[in-house]
């Protein structure tokens, strides 16, 4: 059976240059049309006629190996384990430094203080040293419930407390846990529903004369 061609030998599509006239090739989703195809750096491989078309595809893999190994930052942990940061530029044991993928040393280029003041600026407008000053305020736990931050499941780590702020001016209140700052996140900030809350505890702290009633007929 002839395909109706809609690529053409010698035809370039970015890298790949058709080297062959298409034809169905089975895959797991069902039958598609395929062409071979050969890479500038040499090496030959089958592309759905319909990603060329698209410009999906416009090598073999190799343009995007060198555009991960042209962004791949080189790292700079000597042979003591100590790295400088980039930012603060001091120099610190690799144990104050977090995993990264896109560095040679599989450190990150920030040390962790670095990189949580770049986050809490970001999201909170506060540098990690003013978390600090609230932090050591509530001697570490939670302003509500008054505990620890929770631990983290598999490094055994207690979490950093979640950072409180009013949505319509973006103020900051203080630290929280992150129950409880779900929990008065779920009601909207609304004291009024936290009062019904309470109010609706209190109710329900002793048996509810409803409730006796039901429990005496059925004995």
């Amino acid at each position: 059976m002839k395909i109706k061609s809609i690529v053409k030998i010698d035809e370039e599509y970015g890298r790949l240059k058709v080297v062959g006239e298409p034809y169905y090739k089975e895959l797991k989703s069902g039958k598609v049309r395929v062409v071979d195809c050969e890479c500038k750096c040499g090496s030959k491989k089958a592309v759905m006629c319909k990603s060329l078309t698209n410009n999906n595809t416009k090598s073999c893999g190799c343009y995007h190996k060198e555009i991960l190994q042209k962004n791949f930052r080189k790292g700079t942990l000597t042979s003591d384990g100590i790295k400088k940061c980039s930012m603060c530029g001091e120099s610190k044991s690799d144990k104050e430094y977090g995993p990264s993928l896109r560095t040679k040393d599989k450190l990150m280029s920030l040390c962790i203080r670095c990189q949580k003041n770049k986050e809490f600026l970001k999201k909170y407008g506060i540098t990690f040293d003013d978390y600090e000053v609230l932090y050591n305020r509530q001697n570490g736990k939670c302003a509500i419930c008054e505990k620890a931050g929770d631990v983290h499941y598999k490094t055994k780590k207690i979490k950093y407390l979640c950072v409180d702020h009013e949505h319509s001016t973006d103020r900051i209140r203080g630290l929280l846990c992150h129950r409880c700052n779900a929990a008065i996140g779920r009601f909207g900030d609304s004291i009024n529903l936290l009062n019904r809350a309470i109010k609706y505890l209190e109710t329900w702290s002793t048996p509810f004369p409803a409730v006796l009633s039901m429990v005496s007929d059925r004995n």
